[in-house]
């Protein structure tokens, strides 16, 4: 009986020690790390990383809804950034339908030391939809080279907005390309404190309704 426990005490130790994430992994094409977006999300919730980590997202559609919170391990030096392989920002395209529950498609909440880079957030028709792209809280958040594209539409499908919510530092976007929503960037709301050094940059905002 003692050595049974002893074996299971060791694999659980050997187990935590060898998961969290450190380095480059791939998403979605063949062969990949992780099938999809959400699956490297899971991953990062549930083992943290032990140093930077890149996730290089192969070209397709990947119809999901993408929540993301603080992770374990993160901070300046282990940062968490997801990209396109193929660096073209067109190729890859998150495109979930939002749901009552999840309303944005990229939902980031007190996340930190997270970059976008080189993909498209598309929000198709929904009732549910609110804001592509909304920020609760967090720290050193950047989206670069993105297309973030709302539903532009006179009805309750419409995208409200395209960029919500509020860092607390270090916000970043540059060199995106917004459009399609009934609001452009919308960088705080009533619950949340005044950001510390916003950064909007370079973007090419047009399709806005209002």
């Amino acid at each position: 009986m003692g050595l049974a426990c002893g074996f299971i005490l060791l694999f659980a130790a050997e187990n935590t020690r060898a998961q969290a994430l450190n380095g480059n992994y791939t998403i979605g094409g063949s062969n990949p790390d992780f099938l999809t977006i959400t699956a490297a999300v899971q991953q990062l919730d549930s083992v943290g990383v032990s140093g930077p980590v890149t996730f290089l997202i192969r070209n397709g559609t990947y119809p999901e809804i993408l929540f993301i919170d603080s992770v374990n391990g993160a901070s300046a030096s282990n940062t968490i950034t997801f990209r396109s392989e193929s660096g073209d920002s067109s190729a890859v395209v998150i495109n979930g339908t939002t749901t009552s529950v999840y309303t944005k498609t990229l939902w980031l909440y007190y996340a930190k030391y997270i970059r976008f880079h080189q993909v498209t957030f598309r929000q198709l028709p929904s009732v549910h939809n609110s804001a592509v792209v909304f920020v609760g809280r967090g720290h050193n958040i950047t989206l670069s080279n993105c297309v973030i594209w709302g539903h532009s539409s006179s009805t309750s499908s419409r995208t409200i907005y395209a960029v919500q919510g509020a860092c607390d530092s270090n916000y970043v976007v540059e060199n995106c390309v917004i459009r399609g929503a009934n609001e452009g960037i919308v960088s705080a709301g009533s619950s949340f404190p005044a950001q510390q050094r916003p950064i909007f940059r370079n973007n090419h905002i047009f399709g806005i309704t209002t």
